[in-house]
């Protein structure tokens, strides 16, 4: 079984595409979606909302993204989970990616993967694409240095949702996704796969935004 969780800042037309895309793939059962108090709030049309293996949540303070993270990860049934974020698309070949999971018991399986420029205010993806780096398991000082050199677009494969909820921290700091990768790739239960479609991690450089710190100090 497998579990999506959505975090989203307030309810935007990307959280829409993102959930529609979600509810796309018959075998997810369960889409999650943690809403942190945003500037948009528009409605979430009942044809989402509706669909029985969708649950709401707003949260009504700011959990920060982490927080976010944490709850969603934290409130899966699913035996599988992975993070859907609303500016990311992610593989049409997710389902194989699951049965991969399911069948060799993995912690973490990451598809290959490219980055490219999102507008929110077409919910869409510019056609310039960056390839992604994948970690490097071939031999323990790879896989070290790996760790060291981490990628948080990594964090985005389907996880074993117990294993994650597992090495999950009980609270949020800064590099807290680096952290995390830096645990499963020390696991060595980790399977890369090359898909035909790769996920789309979504970028904003065009609107330089700088990076946020947990802590204010």
């Amino acid at each position: 079984m497998l579990t999506i969780g959505i975090p989203s800042k307030g309810v935007n037309n990307s959280l829409l595409r993102v959930l529609s895309i979600a509810l796309s793939f018959p075998f997810v059962e369960e889409v999650l979606v943690g809403i942190n108090p945003g500037v948009d709030n528009l409605e979430i049309p009942g044809s989402l909302s509706a669909d029985p293996r969708v649950k709401i949540k707003y949260h009504p303070s700011d959990l920060g993204l982490y927080g976010n993270f944490r709850y969603l990860a934290n409130k899966a049934t699913g035996s599988s989970f992975m993070w859907l974020c609303t500016d990311d698309t992610p593989t049409p070949q997710l389902e194989t990616l699951l049965q991969i999971a399911n069948s060799e018991k993995t912690n973490l399986v990451i598809p290959n993967w490219d980055s490219s420029e999102y507008f929110p205010h077409l919910q869409e993806h510019a056609k310039e694409r960056t390839h992604g780096r994948m970690p490097s398991l071939n031999s323990n000082r790879l896989r070290v240095n790996s760790a060291i050199d981490v990628d948080p677009s990594w964090m985005f494969g389907i996880w074993d949702t117990k294993y994650l909820v597992s090495i999950f921290p009980k609270r949020s700091f800064d590099w807290l996704d680096v952290h995390i990768l830096q645990k499963f790739l020390i696991s060595n239960s980790v399977r890369l796969v090359e898909v035909p479609q790769p996920a789309t991690i979504g970028t904003w450089f065009w609107a330089n935004k700088s990076p946020h710190s947990v802590s204010p100090s």
